[in-house]
């Protein structure tokens, strides 16, 4: 949680949910495109119900957190604790 915190303090834009999915937005740049990509890894093991996708564009990265079983119930969690960041 200390690593999720410290990219939203550092790079995080803007969070929205969207049905069963929630997207996080960063600001591009080396650094958080890797830290994204092992706390991204590292949650697959740790909260499996979900899935967690990495996209990249040219000013941004996404993170797209998906509840598996397309329940908003399912995501309501996770997204409140990007939403609370």
């Amino acid at each position: 949680m200390r690593r999720w915190r410290q990219l939203a303090v550092t790079a995080q834009q803007s969070v929205h949910q969207d049905g069963h999915r929630v997207i996080v937005r960063y600001r591009a740049n080396p650094a958080v495109r890797e830290e994204l990509r092992l706390l991204a890894q590292a949650e697959r093991v740790c909260c499996a119900f979900a899935e967690w996708n990495v996209t990249e564009q040219d000013d941004h990265i996404d993170l797209v957190v998906s509840a598996r079983s397309g329940r908003v119930d399912d995501i309501v969690p996770l997204a409140e604790l990007f939403l609370a960041g």
